[in-house]
């Protein structure tokens, strides 16, 4: 058995019954964190787009929503999932 302290990151997701590509490098994560982090005069549109382009190749044709959907779940699913208790461990 091989002992990890983490798990590799997707390299592709689904969506809307599309597959796509993703870029979770640690370096594009870690960008787009700290974008999100200090977006001094950039808009939520503005911040969507750059971090979809950072994470996610392809999807151009999305609309903004869709692309903020999308970055939603990947950070939901992938990057921050719900942390799984141990059997022991109380509520």
């Amino acid at each position: 058995m091989k002992l990890r302290f983490y798990n590799p990151l997707p390299v592709k997701a689904e969506f809307e019954g599309k597959r796509y590509k993703l870029k979770l490098t640690t370096t594009n994560v870690l960008r787009y964190i700290e974008l999100c982090d200090d977006s001094e005069g950039l808009t939520f549109e503005e911040i969507t787009e750059i971090g979809f382009e950072w994470l996610v190749k392809g999807g151009r044709k999305l609309s903004l929503h869709k692309k903020a959907e999308f970055m939603e779940k990947i950070f939901k699913e992938y990057i921050n999932p719900p942390k799984k208790r141990l059997k022991n461990q109380k509520s």
